[in-house]
């Protein structure tokens, strides 16, 4: 079932008990607010985890710059990335050391990786993914996220902020603990640490 920017708001308002909205151009409160943090919350909830709704592996760009910072190899950031998971040759290599960060020119605000790897590839979470890629768990962490932004500012319910935000950190910990277990690659390759425990043998 395909889901929109819409269903997502609405998700977020029901976590805040209020009523739902038709589109995201209202002058209710809570099309309002629900618009103006949606991205924020959707890229928030990427960057908590390797997902596979938004992963993209590819190629990065390699740039020539004076200043390396040390590092033997500089390339572009990727412009819809949203949290780096890994650099390395490819998808079975062990991930490699880098670093991010702006062009040491005070006129230029790009943004560049630093590594010593050649060839390198970048498994990173990307913000070009659609609201109907999610899964329905994933959707529901995003509209926890939705709802925790605006909860203030529509409610002003500190008691629905805790509710909300503790509901928020227990999905993320299970949705986490699905995802690693449904892709061992994860786990050999170490992304996810702390949810080895938590696999069945």
């Amino acid at each position: 079932m395909a889901r929109s920017q819409v269903d997502l708001a609405n998700t977020a308002l029901g976590f805040l008990v209020r009523d739902t909205i038709r589109d995201l151009d209202g002058t209710t409160p809570g099309a309002i607010h629900t618009k103006a943090n949606m991205q924020l919350a959707i890229e928030l909830v990427i960057g908590e985890f390797d997902w596979p709704d938004c992963r993209v592996i590819s190629s990065l760009s390699e740039v020539e710059l004076a200043d390396l910072r040390g590092w033997t190899h500089a390339y572009t950031v990727p412009s819809d990335m949203v949290k780096v998971w890994q650099i390395g040759a490819s998808k079975n290599s062990t991930p490699v050391q880098f670093e991010q960060g702006m062009s040491s020119d005070l006129s230029s605000n790009r943004s560049y990786i630093f590594t010593d790897q050649a060839s390198a590839v970048i498994r990173y979470g990307s913000s070009r993914v659609t609201i109907d890629r999610f899964s329905a768990a994933i959707f529901e962490l995003i509209a926890l996220k939705l709802a925790s932004l605006c909860c203030m500012v529509i409610t002003k319910d500190k008691t629905l902020l805790k509710f909300i935000s503790d509901t928020y950190k227990t999905k993320l910990s299970e949705v986490k603990t699905s995802v690693a277990n449904a892709e061992p690659e994860m786990i050999d390759q170490e992304f996810v640490p702390e949810f080895i425990s938590v696999r069945s043998e």
